[in-house]
């Protein structure tokens, strides 16, 4: 908890306790299956708890509502369970309306709404065993980790496209870091014309029935530009 007065500890028991940090003393557990990360909310007063295989082995998180003194935890009254596929871990946004929820057998994260315990929206499948989430102060940002292809995916509070820009490109500061840029590139090979050590492999002539057109006839400012197909 933010306050530090209560810890959350699970185990390889089927059940989750809850500490007096002051004491060093249980004052309450409860039976949580397969347990992994505990998320709490910044005002501790709610507790989800991802069960990888829970709902009969397809996952589920456990909802509780804690004593914001003692830290107790209370079933959540109206929605104790919330089913949701192999959740690996979960996180809060810094205002507690929201929860990520990472799912390490589809790659997806998804964001519940903690009034409703309703999920409002899936990302993905993205990367490789997805098993870690953070959200950073402002709740702005969404960091997602990703075991088997060691990969960190970032998306904004909203679960958008970041994380696919993010992986896949690599941007540029222009100037005052109003805009960006990304790269590419033409590779340019050595060649030889005639068969010699080095130069096993041959590249192929231009295929005869490749059709080039010459971009200049349509604009002035393509004027040396061509593309070439087939039709």
């Amino acid at each position: 908890r933010n306050d530090q007065a209560v810890a959350y500890v699970t185990s390889s028991l089927p059940q989750i306790s809850v500490i007096d940090t002051k004491t060093n003393t249980i004052v309450d557990t409860e039976t949580v299956a397969n347990t992994g990360r505990v998320a709490v909310s910044r005002d501790g007063t709610r507790v989800y708890i991802p069960d990888l295989f829970g709902n009969g082995g397809t996952g589920s998180l456990s909802v509780f509502t804690a004593d914001a003194i003692t830290g107790a935890l209370t079933p959540d009254p109206v929605t104790p369970t919330v089913i949701t596929p192999s959740p690996f871990d979960a996180e809060f946004s810094p205002d507690g309306s929201r929860l990520y929820v990472v799912s390490f057998s589809d790659n997806t994260l998804r964001i519940l709404e903690t009034v409703t315990n309703t999920f409002i929206a899936t990302v993905g499948p993205f990367g490789d065993g997805l098993i870690t989430v953070a959200v950073n102060p402002a709740g702005t940002r969404v960091y997602v980790g990703s075991l088997n292809d060691a990969k960190t995916y970032v998306f904004d509070g909203d679960g958008n496209a970041l994380g696919f820009f993010s992986a896949y490109f690599e941007t540029a500061v222009i100037g005052d870091g109003s805009a960006f840029a990304t790269g590419y590139y033409e590779p340019e090979i050595n060649a030889s014309r005639t068969l010699q050590s080095g130069y096993y492999v041959p590249i192929y002539r231009r295929p005869p029935d490749l059709i080039e057109v010459d971009l200049g006839q349509f604009s002035e400012s393509l004027k040396g530009k061509k593309i070439r197909g087939r039709v």
